[in-house]
């Protein structure tokens, strides 16, 4: 379950994020605010022209106020480039920080705290809701600021030529550009949340829908999903085009309100005029500048509007970092590990010394323990196994090196060190894994073996498919290694895919091996070929085999049978097979697994 934020502690989280952008964000806003200011200089301006012009004074007395216009115009024109030009380069520097930031934060968590969200939220959350949180500096917080900003020093202004204008532009302001948005935002309210939610069912609809697809029209359903995804789709254009409708109604009202502002300018200082408190070449000025002021405010229906996505869209990416999570600063890895892949020409680094130790491990508060008490050595060079039936822990166990679970309780040592004290990049350098359900990217074969090792040669390239019985398939295909596989290998058999990613294990050349499930996928004679393969090749290398299998384990050093997330039997197999334990019963029954 994701943790539901409060609105305050969502924008406390955004603000912090934005905090070292503060200087160039309030420059941007203020560009934005001296651009509506000119504006409104610029017809004050051209009004006093204009009218002082219609009594025909001599031309060197129009003289200031020609320059006056001219001015305005020319620095309404360079303060909007400098507006458009500041805020979008602050707005693309805070998008790539958030991407930044979405990124290293959620890159640890992966696959402890990702698993139980679907693919497509998390894809939408990368894309479309950090996407909306551009916006938020230039629609959100900028806007009132330059709206702020524009009204005070407008109606300052009219307060020296006539105050009851000054008076009326302020209660106008309020009232129209500020009262009439918040109206509509409390019709609106929840709509982002709601569409937002709509979008992850449409996300996730086409995903179940494309790669579901042949079992969806086997079973008769694919018009049901597709049904769905459509109706879905409808919601979110019925919603929008209500949204649009009230867009454009609380866009007229702001309009009809700086009509408003402009009448009720001219009309106060007719009094003034008449009573000689006014020169009446500025009558036309103080409408003019009154309606100018509220070209700051007609952003701020969109303002309010995107308040709620970028708070909703923000909401989504802090709940997968929840703020008050206990966090441990990761070591910085060494400058030289002290385990590095090498050409399989080239003698390895000597494995470390790995211990689990009393180690528990349970996925969730509320379920059982997948681990209790568990305890393994893996001394350099060792050839081990575990086996046990689905749900025994197997699996468990090299999540845990690998550091993708925090363990509850208990120690895994490398070398000595503890591996929670350890970048995980140096605990990770050390293992070559070949896990149960290997992912296989949408990229050519090669492209795929060398995530192991990028900068390996050719002829270390073709090694690895020697070893992992791959070259004779590669050789068939007519793209050879640039053949692409398509998405998680959906060109290739099981057994294909299962001996790219064991291409990839040898092409590492790690000091310590984990096989989980290697034979998964193969064929008898193919998988009796790579244990021999293996054999050859591991030399002094420690190798964790993890499998249901219980043939060829005759020549490990210890296999540690487990059930229920303890350890049930350990032993050779010599031993395992003279005791009357489950080992010794499954091989005499003749089963080859568990």
């Amino acid at each position: 379950m994701e943790k539901q934020l409060d609105s305050m502690t969502v924008l406390r989280r955004l603000l912090t994020l934005l905090r070292p952008y503060r200087l160039m964000m309030i420059g941007a806003a203020a560009c934005g605010a001296l651009t509506v200011l000119a504006n409104a200089g610029l017809l004050a301006v051209s009004a006093v022209l204009i009218s002082s012009a219609a009594l025909m004074p001599p031309l060197f007395e129009l003289t200031l106020l020609i320059v006056g216009v001219r001015f305005f115009g020319v620095g309404r024109a360079a303060l909007r480039y400098a507006e458009r030009y500041f805020t979008h380069d602050v707005t693309f520097r805070i998008l790539k920080k958030i991407r930044v930031w979405f990124y290293q934060a959620i890159e640890p968590l992966a696959p402890a705290n990702l698993q139980s969200r679907a693919e497509s939220a998390l894809f939408r959350r990368i894309t479309a809701d950090i996407e909306t949180l551009q916006f938020f500096y230039i629609r959100v917080l900028a806007a009132p600021f330059i709206a702020f900003v524009s009204v005070a020093a407008c109606a300052v202004f009219l307060s020296f030529f006539s105050p009851p204008a000054a008076a009326f532009l302020i209660i106008l302001a309020l009232t129209g550009g500020v009262g009439v948005p918040l109206l509509a935002r409390r019709v609106t309210r929840g709509a982002a949340a709601m569409t937002a939610r709509l979008w992850d069912e449409v996300y996730g609809g086409v995903t179940d829908f494309a790669r579901g697809l042949a079992e969806l029209t086997a079973c008769g359903a694919a018009g049901a999903k597709r049904e769905a995804v459509a109706a879905a789709l409808r919601e979110i254009g019925r919603r929008r085009n209500k949204l649009h409708a009230l867009d454009s109604l609380t866009a007229v009202l702001i309009q009809f309100f700086s009509h408003l502002a402009l009448i009720a300018g001219v009309f106060s200082g007719v009094g003034l005029v008449a009573e000689g408190r006014m020169e009446g070449i500025f009558l036309a000025m103080t409408g003019l500048v009154a309606q100018a002021a509220f070209e700051s405010l007609q952003p701020m229906p969109l303002a309010l509007e995107q308040l709620d996505e970028g708070l909703t869209a923000a909401e989504r990416l802090f709940s997968l970092v929840p703020d008050d999570a206990p966090r441990r600063a990761e070591p910085e890895p060494p400058p030289s590990p002290g385990y590095e892949a090498a050409p399989a020409a080239v003698k390895t680094s000597a494995p470390p010394d790995i211990v689990w130790r009393q180690v528990c491990f349970r996925y969730g508060k509320e379920e059982t323990f997948a681990l209790r008490d568990f305890s393994l050595h893996l001394p350099p060079g060792a050839k081990k196994a575990l086996v046990g039936s689905t749900g025994a822990g197997k699996s468990t166990v090299v999540s845990l090196l690998l550091r993708f679970w925090p363990y509850t309780a208990g120690s895994i040592t490398m070398d000595g060190r503890e591996i929670t004290d350890m970048a995980a990049e140096e605990a990770r350098a050390a293992l070559g894994v070949l896990s149960q359900d290997p992912w296989i990217f949408h990229a050519t074969i090669r492209e795929n073996i060398l995530l192991a090792r990028p900068e390996a040669t050719a002829a270390d390239l073709r090694e690895a498919c020697r070893l992992a019985r791959l070259d004779e398939f590669i050789r068939t295909l007519p793209d050879g290694y640039e053949t692409e596989v398509g998405e998680n290998g959906l060109k290739l058999s099981g057994g294909q895919r299962q001996r790219v990613a064991l291409a990839r294990v040898f092409l590492k050349n790690s000091p310590v091996i984990i096989l989980d499930e290697a034979e998964q996928g193969l064929d008898t004679l193919t998988g009796e070929e790579i244990r021999a393969s293996l054999r050859d090749w591991a030399g002094q290398r420690t190798v964790l085999t993890v499998t249901h299998n219980l043939s060829g384990l005759e020549d490990m050093d210890e296999i540690i049978v487990m059930d229920e997330g303890r350890v049930a039997e350990r032993g050779t197999h010599a031993a395992l097979l003279s005791q009357a334990g489950r080992y010794a019963l499954l091989r005499r029954k003749g089963l080859r697994e568990l």
